[in-house]
């Protein structure tokens, strides 16, 4: 502070001494009353187990999208294994005729051919697309994964599901959305806590240096804010209005994780159903392509070939559709575990 009245300078000084002027060194620091310190830490702790939460949903879509990708490999895997066998079988029929000097412009030779040839069409087609899905997988667990899906039971590491009461209750208190629900009250009641003891604001401690015309002045104070006692009502109504807000919002979400829990057991018991009802179809195909395939090597004639390729086409058919009947049932028991939260417990080992 510069003082500009020549009037009061002291004698025989210059303009800017240090006789006319005063320097004000303050160092200041609030403090934190009324529990205010205890609840903003709490708040934070509260905010930081709504990340948790949140955190937690993104890693069980993580943990669904990495199963579901490789549900679709392990598919094409399955699907290859038919084409090879459709395609070995078919091309033992083509050697067959060769070997009894069946022409290749004849109507036998032309119909095993057309087949054999739609099958190594999609075998090679089925290749290429294993490998794409295997390249997406690679993106989904950030690393190499086997060239050979295991073709082995899927998710036979779960072993038998509870009862569906028992994945209800298991999803509704372990699920990230729900928990997250519960956790947004639990932050909207440490706000309204922390609001609370911001009422009395905070008062200011500090230290003063006051060198005045070279007479040095030290000093302490304390400020204390006015009014001294800020009700802060509006920001408490809010954070109730939150903790209400998000009680309600537990509760709905609770409801649809139950559910989602309950339609997805529905479309996985039906898929069980549906895939047992085709895996009765497969016996009998199986062995009525193995008599026309008896009868056509015994006794080559037109007749006996078409029945074969008709017996071998309906084979391959069936078996394409227990496998998509299959994939039905893993997908929807993958929905299951997901809806239920024991897909995301299992991969962390909880």
């Amino acid at each position: 502070l510069q003082l500009t009245d020549r009037r009061f300078h002291v004698e025989n000084t210059t303009y800017f001494s240090t006789a006319n002027q005063q320097l004000w060194f303050q160092f200041t620091k609030n403090l934190q009353v009324a529990g205010q310190r205890r609840n903003k830490i709490g708040l934070a702790e509260e905010n930081l187990r709504l990340r948790e939460a949140v955190y937690n949903g993104l890693a069980a879509e993580q943990y669904r999208l990495t199963a579901m990708k490789w549900l679709d490999a392990w598919a094409v895997r399955e699907r290859i294994g038919v084409l090879r066998y459709e395609t070995d079988d078919i091309g033992q029929v083509l050697v067959f005729l060769r070997n009894r000097g069946v022409s290749s412009e004849s109507s036998e030779m032309i119909r095993a051919s057309l087949l054999e040839a739609e099958y190594r069409i999609r075998l090679n087609t089925a290749q290429t697309e294993l490998q794409t899905e295997l390249d997406n997988l690679n993106l989904l667990v950030g690393g190499p994964v086997a060239a050979e899906p295991d073709t082995s039971l899927p998710f036979a590491e779960f072993g038998l599901l509870p009862p569906l009461d028992s994945l209800m209750a298991f999803a509704v208190r372990t699920r990230a959305d729900a928990a997250a629900a519960r956790q947004q009250q639990q932050v909207a009641l440490a706000r309204e806590r922390f609001e609370k003891s911001n009422m009395w604001g905070q008062p200011t401690f500090g230290y003063i240096s006051n060198p005045q015309n070279r007479i040095p002045y030290t000093g302490l104070f304390i400020t204390v804010p006015f009014p001294i006692l800020d009700r802060k009502a509006g920001e408490r109504q809010a954070a109730r209005a939150d903790a209400a807000r998000a009680e309600t919002l537990a509760e709905l979400i609770a409801r649809r994780v139950g559910t989602e829990v309950r339609n997805a057991w529905r479309h996985y018991q039906t898929a069980r159903q549906n895939t047992e009802t085709m895996r009765q179809l497969i016996g009998p195909a199986r062995r009525d392509l193995e008599r026309t395939k008896a009868a056509f090597f015994g006794g080559q004639t037109e007749l006996s070939l078409l029945s074969f390729l008709e017996a071998e086409r309906d084979l391959y058919e069936a078996q394409f559709m227990l496998l998509d009947s299959r994939l039905t049932e893993y997908r929807t028991l993958l929905q299951l575990l997901f809806a239920s939260n024991r897909l995301a417990a299992q991969a962390e080992g909880l």
